[in-house]
């Protein structure tokens, strides 16, 4: 399987054994590990991003939306999906994933109570990049988002 992903992504087997390290400590089970392999292995090479960051921040989503992601079936779609969702923010916003992902870690768990979903959480968050408000703060900004508007965010995303 290592030698395999390898080929396929272009990363080392070092990268490889350590993002199936990375998943693995991040709770997911041996079949979403390897399912979630190529493409961790693909983001994390696409957008020369932090292997351990990355691997963790890919894993959380799947652990908080991943039941709610019904446009994916298999579990090798959804977390192709998930990095889909995170590439395209990368690429239409002024978002680094690190960045992202600082903003996601300190907004999920408001955004799950609101009854925001993944893609809507990284369509505000890539909105708040755009005009500066960046990781954390961003994240932090969400639930302040939450409390003072009286509209469903389906609506703005």
């Amino acid at each position: 399987m290592i030698t395999s992903t390898a080929g396929r992504t272009g990363a080392s087997y070092k990268d490889v054994g350590e993002a199936l390290y990375q998943l693995g400590s991040a709770g997911l089970t041996v079949n979403e590990s390897f399912a979630a392999l190529d493409s961790v292995m693909k983001i994390t090479i696409g957008l020369e991003s932090d292997m351990a960051n990355t691997t963790r921040l890919v894993a959380a989503i799947y652990h908080a939306w991943g039941e709610t992601l019904t446009k994916a079936g298999t579990l090798e779609e959804k977390f192709a999906y998930i990095t889909d969702v995170l590439t395209n923010a990368y690429k239409r916003h002024l978002a680094e994933l690190g960045e992202l992902s600082e903003a996601i870690k300190a907004s999920g768990a408001a955004a799950q109570m609101a009854g925001m979903s993944f893609e809507e959480l990284v369509a505000i968050l890539g909105v708040a990049h755009d005009h500066m408000i960046r990781g954390s703060a961003a994240g932090r900004k969400i639930p302040v988002y939450n409390s003072s508007t009286s509209f469903c965010p389906r609506r703005i995303c």
